[in-house]
């Protein structure tokens, strides 16, 4: 451009042209070197994402730091490494991860360094796979969960089934002790019948025996005033009589005897009941006594025995109704489990 010398400040004009020659010079140099670099490295970076997409993680870093080395804000590079540390084959894989890699200082540096279009890609990716992550950690928790149900279940069946045995055996237990009661109130009712029908032949032999006694003292009395006026007949008659007292005073005292239950007692004594009659009807008074008092004592220990027996049998059928309600209750917590 032609400038006028006359003109004032004509030196620096000149001085800014120079300057704006040498200016854009620089800039058209510096230029040229940026993108004689970047083409430099750009088939190092689609080598490295080959080897990413092949699962060559130690070549694809390799190259990764190649790159790098000729570019140090080469956001595809930092991208291409976070890649490698995930083990992933390809950019999409990101939105696809459930990894919150947003700490990782490839991901800080590829955002850092990325332009508009890539920073929305990342952050995207990032989005998707903290959502993922979400999701992955919401269905860990409910299948957790779920384990943790479906083991206290299994242990509460366990626990029920357990129950549930020993109550069968506690049922068995207790019938066992209710048929045991019933067969002793059984041999004791059996028992005090026994000796009702005992102590009713026991009162036909004391009957006997008393006739015999009245018979011997109204013999005694025929043969007294026989004896006294002479009268043969009434000898012979209250001789007969005697003689009829003391076999019916003989049979009377063996009925009680046999009825009293008491082997030590045999015929020897009946014989000598027999003689002692002539002088005191102790032996037969004394068996009688002996045989209703016996017949009381008895009755009145049996009857209490019974009374014991059936408390116990009500207690155990108590416990059977509890343990059957029991065993109800399990069956029907079992078929819900």
């Amino acid at each position: 451009q032609a400038q006028d010398m006359s003109k004032i400040g004509f030196i620096n004009d000149i001085v800014r042209g120079i300057r704006k020659v040498l200016t854009g010079a620089q800039k058209s140099s510096t230029m040229a070197a940026e993108n004689a670099e970047i083409l430099d490295t750009a088939p190092l970076l689609r080598r490295a994402y080959l080897f990413l997409e092949d699962g060559l993680w130690q070549d694809a870093d390799e190259y990764f730091e190649k790159v790098l080395d000729r570019e140090p804000e080469c956001s595809n590079a930092y991208l291409g490494q976070l890649l490698v540390t995930m083990k992933l084959r390809t950019k999409d894989a990101l939105s696809e991860c459930s990894v919150d890699f947003s700490g990782s200082p490839s991901y800080v540096k590829a955002l850092r360094f990325a332009d508009e279009a890539e920073r929305d890609f990342l952050k995207r990716s990032l989005a998707a796979a903290k959502e993922n992550l979400d999701e992955k950690i919401r269905k860990e928790e409910a299948e957790r969960a779920r384990l943790d149900a479906e083991r206290q279940r299994k242990d509460r069946k366990e626990l029920l089934s357990e129950r549930n045995s020993k109550l069968w055996s506690d049922l068995a237990a207790e019938n066992a002790r209710i048929a045991k009661l019933d067969g002793e109130i059984t041999r004791l009712k059996s028992t005090i019948a026994t000796e009702k029908e005992q102590a009713k032949k026991g009162i036909v032999g004391a009957v006997i025996h008393l006739a015999g006694l009245l018979s011997f003292i109204l013999a005694m009395v025929f043969v007294g005033i026989g004896a006294e006026n002479n009268i043969d007949a009434l000898v012979g008659i209250g001789t007969f009589i005697l003689i009829a007292a003391l076999a019916l005073g003989g049979i009377g005292i063996y009925i009680m005897l046999k009825n009293d239950g008491d082997p030590s007692l045999n015929a020897m004594i009946v014989a000598g009941n027999v003689v002692l009659m002539l002088l005191l009807d102790a032996s037969g008074i004394r068996l009688m006594y002996r045989l209703w008092s016996k017949r009381g004592a008895n009755a009145g220990k049996y009857s209490a025995l019974i009374e014991s027996k059936e408390r116990e049998k009500a207690t155990a059928q108590y416990k059977i109704e509890r343990i059957t309600s029991e065993i109800g209750g399990v069956h029907d917590e079992l078929e819900d489990l």
